[in-house]
């Protein structure tokens, strides 16, 4: 008799595990000014399966607040949150380490976890705008020089583009740096790109996977690990 409660026991535990739903991530989530998060990237959780979000974020005073608080169980998430210009932060807390460095003159926050719920909370400001007496002939001289900017960089940017034989832009950063990485070494391991971005296994083949599907990359079995290439090199 016991032993038909044990194993009903463990026919419970293990019909627990397999219906409960493991999410991934590997995204990142720029904050613009007005709190709209962008979300790009790759996630099977429905609240990061969209484009943009205005749920993130909320507004008190002068305090913006970003929380990320999202149920059930992820594997593995891999995480950067670009806060907008000017952004500084109050507050932080996060159930795993993370990193902040500074792109562009934004504040960015990264993170790694495996094997637990992704929430974070980050309270943040913008310093306000100062302006001047000049501020406003400048705009118009500082939107021409601008648009004859970005229509330069839109041609060199359409010439890498041709160069390469892919559209870039339709990347993810994480997809990009992985390019990257193959491009510079011109053959590389993957067990080598896990290390040189600092992200789990599963993220790295997630990624590869994909771009291999795209026919941007190609990977070789050579021994205990893949041998990554570009496409086009071979």
């Amino acid at each position: 008799m016991k032993r038909w409660v044990l194993f009903f026991c463990f026919f419970l535990l293990a019909l627990v595990r397999v219906s409960a739903q493991e999410y991934y991530a590997d995204v990142v989530m720029d904050v613009s000014e007005s709190g709209t998060v962008f979300i790009s990237g790759m996630s099977n959780h429905p609240a990061l399966s969209v484009s943009r979000s205005d749920e993130f974020t909320s507004k008190q005073g002068r305090h913006w607040l970003f929380s990320v608080d999202l149920n059930g169980v992820f594997s593995d998430f891999v995480f950067s949150v670009k806060l907008p210009v000017g952004a500084s932060i109050n507050y932080l807390k996060a159930p795993v380490s993370v990193q902040i460095t500074s792109v562009g003159g934004r504040v960015v926050v990264n993170g790694v976890g495996r094997n637990e719920p992704f929430s974070l909370k980050i309270q943040y400001s913008i310093q306000g705008k100062k302006s001047g007496f000049f501020s406003v002939p400048f705009v118009f001289f500082g939107f021409g020089t601008a648009v004859v900017a970005g229509l330069f960089v839109l041609f060199l940017r359409k010439r890498r583009v041709r160069v390469a034989g892919f559209d870039r832009a339709s990347l993810t950063e994480r997809q990009l740096a992985i390019i990257k990485i193959v491009e510079e070494h011109g053959m590389v391991s993957q067990r080598e790109v896990e290390a040189k971005l600092g992200i789990p296994k599963s993220s790295v083949s997630r990624n590869v996977n994909s771009l291999e599907k795209r026919g941007l990359l190609k990977k070789e079995k050579r021994g205990m690990t893949n041998v990554l290439f570009l496409s086009e090199s071979k």
